[in-house]
Order: structure tokens, then C-alpha cells, then sequence
């Protein structure tokens, strides 16, 4: 289930965030009521203090959200469709067409 936001609104035409698409994946295999544990320690270097750290770290944990190079994971930009694509290759195990 995809929620809206807190004021009530949906927002169809907003870019989608990395921290949200933490979310969303998350949701979509364990359940609309999930929630990720909290994290002991976070494998980003600027997802301490997010609201989504915790998710971010999961998808992580579970294989799906590997950063930048230099060991950040940007989790306010966009997420282009190629990342987005590899995402849901890794995370459900979707082959793509050859």
C-alpha cells in the first residue's frame, strides 16, 4: 500500500526520493504495516538523523541499496529510472530481457 503525506495530500506529479523508495520496496514485499527495526549502526555516512535512516539501512541489509563510492547514499535526490530499474532487479529478483 502507498500512503500519501501527512497533510493528506498525494502529490502524482513529485520526483520520488531514495528515501522513499526505501519505503515503498520495503512495504511491498514485507506488508503495508511494516516497519524496519532500528539500526545499531548505519552503513551511509548521511543517513544519520534521517526519518528514513533506519528503512535505508534495512534495504541495505537486505541486499537492494548500495550507495555512492564515497559511502553516502543521498537519500533526498531522485532516484533516476536506471537506479530504479537496478533497484527492483536486485530487490525481487526480476531478470531483465536480453
Amino acid at each position: 500500500m502507498v500512503h500519501g503525506y501527512a497533510d493528506g495530500t498525494y502529490r502524482p506529479d513529485r520526483l520520488v526520493s531514495r528515501a522513499e523508495v526505501a519505503v515503498l520496496l520495503l512495504r511491498s514485499l514485507h506488508g503495508p504495516d511494516y516497519t524496519p527495526p532500528a539500526a545499531a549502526a548505519y552503513s551511509f555516512s548521511d543517513i544519520a538523523g534521517h526519518w528514513a535512516a533506519d528503512w535505508i539501512e534495512q534495504l541495505h541489509w537486505e541486499g537492494a541499496a548500495s550507495g555512492y563510492p564515497d559511502g553516502t547514499y543521498h537519500p533526498d535526490a531522485s532516484l533516476t529510472r536506471a537506479e530504479m530499474a537496478a533497484l527492483l532487479v536486485r530487490y525481487f529478483g526480476y531478470r531483465l530481457p536480453e
